[in-house]
């Protein structure tokens, strides 16, 4: 799968994270138009999830847990938004 590739780029340093969290947009974003979707929403939701789940430090995460259903909604909306 793409996910074990995406972990190795850069050996997994921080630096390198930009570069993780583009290719699985990439690959999200791929994946999406081959099922018949939309580029721009597989990358950002795959962008995002990187971002969040592999990427974030623990800040960015306990910020996120804060915000309330609307407000997470909202956020979503708004990277959506950028198609």
């Amino acid at each position: 799968m793409a996910g074990a590739w995406i972990d190795g780029i850069g050996e997994g340093k921080k630096e390198f994270a930009g570069v993780r969290i583009i290719a699985a947009a990439v690959v999200g974003g791929t994946t999406s138009v081959i099922t018949g979707g939309k580029f721009a929403n597989g990358a950002m939701t795959a962008a995002f999830a990187r971002a969040y789940n592999a990427e974030a430090d623990t800040s960015l995460k306990e910020l996120i847990k804060t915000l309330s259903s609307h407000e997470k909604s909202q956020l979503i909306e708004a990277l959506r938004s950028y198609d």
